[in-house]
């Protein structure tokens, strides 16, 4: 199966969600939000905020750009928005929102373009503001739409913008993941079809106990234990 997710590339909650699926058996591809600076291995990563047009990343190896030079451009922009907006406006809600929506109708023709090209057998927004929002733009189906933590209500209750761009994405969604009961009837609210399948799940993306150096000195003590008895 070809399945292609919009997501940050470098969010661990979207990570541990392509792991899953990077088998063999399927074509795993991320437009990502972000510049994603380690991909997911067995993946190819379409970077929407890149150096320069058409840049794409596979594997961890650069087509057309390398990642530190992207680094470095990401630096200096980010040096660029501190000169010319204050700290205080950046920190600002207002800012983040407008932010957002920069970047959703920025890139919405680009995300398009390169799902259509890549023609998947399934689309999976990971995330309802900025991905969410670009699945319903690009308009591609099937398309699979999970959201987290504040997702439905946050956004979409301040600003008329928002609610429009939920609904939108709504409508289209053919499956829904959330991480409550109460997602699902503002989904529903939201004009997700009361029919659609729905899976009601934790997605907080876990730990890898194995990484963590408690889990081995735990591990350690227990063997201990078990030998005394």
């Amino acid at each position: 199966m070809k399945i292609c997710f919009i997501a940050d590339g470098n969010s661990i909650h979207a990570r541990r969600w392509i792991e899953y699926f990077c088998q063999p058996e399927n074509e795993v591809h991320i437009v990502s939000t972000t510049y994603c600076t380690s991909p997911v291995a067995g993946t190819i990563v379409y970077n929407l905020i890149t150096i320069g047009e058409g840049s794409v990343e596979i594997n961890g190896i650069g087509v057309g750009e390398s990642t530190r030079a992207a680094e470095s451009q990401s630096k200096q922009s980010i040096s660029r928005v501190g000169r010319l907006v204050p700290q205080s406006v950046q920190r600002s809600e207002l800012f983040g929102i407008a932010y957002l929506l920069y970047t959703v109708f920025k890139f919405k023709g680009k995300a398009r373009t390169i799902i259509a090209k890549l023609q998947p057998d399934i689309v999976h927004c990971l995330r309802l503001p900025i991905e969410g929002y670009l699945g319903g733009l690009v308009g591609y189906r099937p398309l699979v739409l999970s959201t987290w933590g504040n997702d439905m209500i946050y956004y979409a209750r301040k600003y008329a913008i928002c609610r429009w761009l939920t609904r939108k994405a709504m409508s289209q969604a053919d499956l829904y993941f959330s991480d409550s009961l109460r997602d699902k009837y503002i989904a529903e609210a939201f004009d997700f079809s009361p029919s659609s399948p729905v899976g009601l799940m934790p997605v907080t993306g876990g730990l890898k106990f194995k990484e963590l150096p408690v889990y081995h000195k735990n591990l350690a003590a227990v063997k201990k234990a078990r030998k005394k008895l």
